[in-house]
């Protein structure tokens, strides 16, 4: 049974996304986007690794094969549902390479730079203004650097630091930025090529394997929208792949002690190591708790939670959180059990997955309605920052508030950089006359 299931499993996850590619023929679209995101967030960790401690620990052998059948008719109603309600028609054909603007990369280089030099400021800051004392913090062990919130009367839930925040928050964006002038603004290769890596180097030592892995993805996408097939955009992509895994293997290995272990004898033997977070097995886990148990979570407490947690901590040391008595068993504070764990966990078995496929349909209309910035200057970026958010939320629901800041300031900084492009073509002695002068960067 178990090998009859996984090949099942291993079966419509394939098929899931290679028949999306095949109707859409681009990656980038969004239907195909959220087919990948679903198979990466519930059925990947499984495809890979099989039954294992990982993916199906302390589940049932009463239920454990009907839950695994039930995620893969889940995921595949979920995709089905999308396609039905698919907007976005087939993809157009792909995009001839662009020439930015010299102003719109003038300012998003400069906008990208900033983000990366005030992290850099506030890390000296603390650290007295040594580079020799900001780097080591900073390879240090995870969450010890003396410019993040501290435990204390608030316990971790953050602190007056919480305003140093926005920097590295929005890092993901600076290094997509850095990403997009590599691959299409030739006179910024170089400058833009070593902002990507001083940003992925920051991202690694800050220990997030999430924001590595889509300035890296993003990238990756980029080059597949804009560039022509060669074998040197193989190439480049194919160590964009390298990158991924041996960014995050380091992150695996080293971020509990700190890359600093490098320079000691005790440090752990590197190697190239496949880990995710165990969301798979945790989903089961919720199904099976909701489905044996009367043990529920209060909608209405998650949803007011959700609704403040913009405010910050530091102005109101009450905001309402949710510890471990209102977790109760189905997770601790720290663990991720998927949009479907939690609306299991708030709605019971049957309620929970109905409304998992509305979520899930929820997201897919906000990553559809992204898309249309794709052949915009810079639009590409918020879309994929808005995928990943939609990532973030079928993830956990608390991500809806907790995920938001990212998305919301490429929002604002695309408007910036449109004005400023905007400007400059008002600035002009000519006036446009016709579609050729005011054509998308597709048509140019």
């Amino acid at each position: 049974m178990e090998l009859l299931v996984y090949l099942v499993h291993v079966s419509v996850a394939l098929a899931l996304i290679i028949t999306s590619i095949a109707y859409t023929h681009r990656l980038t679209h969004p239907y195909t986007l959220f087919c990948v995101l679903v198979v990466v967030l519930l059925m990947s960790d499984f495809a890979i690794r099989g039954y294992s401690a990982e993916t199906t620990d302390d589940v049932s052998t009463e239920y454990l094969y009907e839950l695994q059948l039930l995620i893969i008719g889940l995921c595949t109603t979920i995709c089905v549902v999308a396609f039905a309600l698919n907007r976005s028609g087939r993809a157009s054909p792909p995009s001839a390479p662009i020439l930015l603007p010299h102003r719109f990369a003038k300012v998003a280089a400069s906008i990208a730079w900033s983000i990366v030099l005030l992290e850099v400021i506030k890390r000296l800051y603390f650290s007295d203004w040594s580079m020799t004392m900001a780097l080591m913090y900073s390879i240090g062990p995870r969450g010890s650097a003396p410019w993040l919130p501290r435990a204390g009367e608030l316990g971790n839930l953050g602190d007056e630091k919480i305003f140093l925040a926005p920097t590295i928050i929005l890092m993901p964006l600076a290094g997509m930025l850095f990403g997009y002038l590599a691959v299409l603004s030739e006179k910024r290769r170089a400058l833009s090529l070593a902002g990507l890596l001083i940003t992925l180097a920051i991202l690694v030592v800050d220990g997030g394997r999430t924001p590595v892995v889509a300035v890296l993805g993003a990238t990756a996408l980029v080059v597949l929208i804009h560039k022509r097939p060669s074998l040197r955009t193989y190439i480049g992509l194919a160590l964009v792949a390298l990158l991924i895994a041996a960014s995050t293997s380091v992150m695996f290995h080293f971020r509990s002690e700190g890359l600093v272990q490098l320079a000691e004898e005790t440090a752990p033997e590197f190697e190239l190591t496949y880990h995710q977070d165990d969301n798979y097995r945790q989903t089961l886990l919720s199904l099976e708790r909701s489905l044996t148990t009367s043990e529920r979570w209060d909608p209405w407490t998650f949803a007011y939670v959700v609704a403040v947690n913009p405010i910050p901590r530091a102005l109101w040391p009450t905001k309402p959180a949710l510890l471990a008595d209102y977790w109760g068993n189905y997770k601790n504070e720290w663990t991720t059990i998927t949009f479907i764990g939690e609306l299991a966990a708030m709605f019971g078995f049957f309620g929970g997955l109905i409304a998992s496929v509305i979520i899930a349909i929820c997201v897919f209309q906000m990553i559809s309605r992204a898309y249309r910035l794709v052949d915009e200057y810079g639009g590409v970026i918020v879309y994929l920052l808005i995928a990943l958010y939609g990532y973030m939320v079928l993830r956990s629901l608390l991500n809806i508030a907790q995920f938001i800041y990212l998305p919301a300031a490429s929002l604002l900084i695309y408007g910036v950089l449109k004005l400023v492009l905007s400007g400059a073509r008002s600035g002009n002695r000519r006036a446009p006359t016709n579609a050729d002068d005011i054509a998308s960067p597709r048509r140019q």
